[in-house]
């Protein structure tokens, strides 16, 4: 068994590196030069360095026999490959000349692939090389888009443990005002003064201060009064463990991620394991993974790249606005017609067993192993 190296630590590297269900290859946590000079500098400054951030290198090899990056560049002898969720090298506005010295290392033969979470990740990476036509064909060669692999929580919609007498939505993440929480407190509240047989679950720290919403302690204080006025009806957890959220899930009719920005959206593909239609925007990733048939898309105003247009206050008055009103529509429609829910349920567990089969996804992150590193 041949040991595959990582360095990233958290929810992103496991799932799509740490996690999967490999037979011939183990994970381990490879070290990292880049690791102590990005960590004085946040120290020192209170910012991320990007490009340190996304580096590698390491003068020790361990027993290693193949890098296994997360948005990330090695920038030794070693052979590696990388998952990124947007383009490469994700090294922020350093300039063109800093640019071309990542993109030097992606085409150098010990970097074997490049494999783009999403398609539109995939888009995203062509676009940037538009400026860069010396490196774009030779990296584009190297770019191979594989999903994230998913276990399905449930075999069929019949085993989930619905209430009979409402219907239950539920919104899973710390970054609370990034995935559409005020939007979704504002819309339940409408709805339940009319009424409305509907439970809002909320399990999230109620983090604020993202950078696509850009909310501050005020909107906090919205939320926190809104939760308040509807005991019962709207339910928070600041945290569960993760069990719990997986049953929390079972009793959960539909799933929610209306999101000001996301690259991919992990939280859905764990609602549609458990046979939970989701209600999402339709940016980045997203529609690639919802879709009418089995959850709700939520369309809004995007660049080109599918990031929401959300430069200005006056923008993102607008989206929070027009954010609210899709939800509340929506809602509305999904209780006027709740056998919509089984439908779309069974549907996006059927989704996640094509596409997202934990074995299936691992022997193709395999190949890309094996074709690296050739016969053991």
């Amino acid at each position: 068994m041949r040991t595959i190296g990582t360095t990233h630590r958290g929810y992103f590297n496991d799932r799509c590196i740490t996690q999967v269900p490999h037979t011939d290859y183990r994970v381990v946590r490879a070290p990292n030069a880049f690791r102590l000079p990005n960590g004085l500098w946040f120290r020192l400054t209170g910012r991320i360095h990007h490009r340190w951030l996304n580096s590698h290198w390491s003068a020790r090899r361990g027993g290693i026999a193949l890098l296994h990056l997360l948005n990330g560049i090695h920038r030794g002898r070693q052979p590696w490959v990388t998952t990124f969720e947007t383009y490469l090298p994700r090294w922020g506005a350093y300039g063109y000349g800093r640019i071309e010295g990542g993109l030097k290392h992606l085409v150098q033969p010990n970097c074997h692939r490049l494999i783009a979470l999403s398609e539109c990740a995939r888009r995203i990476q062509e676009q940037f090389l538009a400026d860069y036509a010396a490196y774009r064909a030779e990296i584009l060669a190297k770019v191979q888009v594989i999903g994230p692999p998913q276990a399905l929580k449930v075999q069929h919609y019949g085993e989930k443990e619905l209430a009979p007498d409402r219907i239950d939505f539920t919104l899973v993440g710390a970054d609370f005002f990034r995935k559409g929480g005020l939007e979704l407190l504002r819309a339940f509240a409408r709805v339940l003064q009319r009424g409305a047989p509907v439970r809002f679950n909320i399990v999230s720290r109620l983090q604020y201060g993202d950078y696509a919403s850009q909310t501050g302690p005020q909107d906090l204080a919205v939320a926190q009064q809104i939760i308040a006025r509807h005991p019962g009806a709207i339910v928070h957890h600041s945290t569960l463990p993760n069990p719990e959220v997986l049953a929390l899930f079972r009793r959960t009719h539909v799933g929610l991620l209306p999101t000001w920005g996301d690259t991919y959206g992990f939280s859905v593909l764990e609602a549609q394991a458990n046979a939970c239609p989701v209600i999402t925007t339709d940016l980045r990733a997203l529609p690639e993974i919802n879709g009418a048939d089995r959850g709700w898309l939520i369309s809004v105003e995007k660049d080109s790249w599918g990031n929401a247009v959300l430069n200005t206050e006056i923008q993102r008055r607008k989206y929070a606005a027009a954010l609210t009103d899709h939800l509340e529509a929506l809602i509305e429609q999904i209780v006027a017609h709740p056998e919509q829910i089984a439908h779309k349920g069974a549907a996006a567990l059927d989704y996640v067993r094509r596409n997202h089969n934990p074995h299936r996804i691992a022997a193709q992150i395999a190949a890309v192993y094996d074709a690296a590193l050739g016969p053991e």
